[in-house]
């Protein structure tokens, strides 16, 4: 019996030390859910210059894994109509992948009767190969066309979190480079 008290004393200590060494930290105006850091960026742009965007800033489009994610996104960019995510049908008609890698999330919010792959007369014959959230009470996601440019879409961006271990920053490292049109962007083995 002692030995058992003595043995969760132990386990307890151990659990009070890592949570005391490793805090998870996230720049400035990105916000911490789990083990990422996210933000939303209030600007006008198209799918491709959104992930372009987020790599710039050492990031990936958001990747909705979950219900309780979907809803903190759904938070986050809320003074929008929409908001670019990271899940897409670029490379294979009608199979959605997210943006990373390792993403291997089955969780999807499509509304009613999406993806539809509709055609905007604007842009002729292009296929809405790219996934926006609506932001908001009603969020739910619509596929669009990637080209597609208007004042209600922003775009999230989702990344690792840091940890600071006594004064030693380093990132979580879960993230995988992004993945799209079949290279790997963003990985220091090829410098793309």
């Amino acid at each position: 019996m002692q030995l058992e008290f003595m043995m969760r004393i132990m386990v307890y200590s151990v659990s009070v030390f890592i949570y005391r060494v490793n805090s998870y930290t996230c720049q400035d105006q990105w916000y911490l859910f789990g083990d990422s850091c996210y933000k939303n960026f209030n600007k006008t742009v198209n799918w491709n210059d959104a992930l372009q965007s987020c790599r710039d800033n050492n990031a990936s489009l958001v990747t909705i894994s979950s219900e309780p994610e979907h809803d903190f996104v759904r938070e986050l960019c809320n003074a929008s109509s929409f908001t670019w995510i990271g899940y897409n049908d670029i490379e294979d008609e009608n199979v959605w992948r997210w943006t990373i890698e390792a993403e291997n999330s089955t969780y999807t919010a499509w509304k009613n009767g999406q993806p539809n792959n509709y055609h905007n007369v604007a842009y002729g014959s292009q296929n809405a190969d790219c996934a926006v959230s609506r932001c908001g009470v009603e969020s739910t996601w619509s596929d669009y066309i990637c080209e597609f440019v208007d004042s209600s879409t922003t775009y999230t961006c989702e990344k690792d979190v840091h940890i600071s271990e006594e004064g030693n920053e380093r990132r979580a490292g879960k993230r995988r480079p992004c993945l799209v049109f079949s290279r790997c962007i963003g990985c220091p083995e090829t410098g793309l």
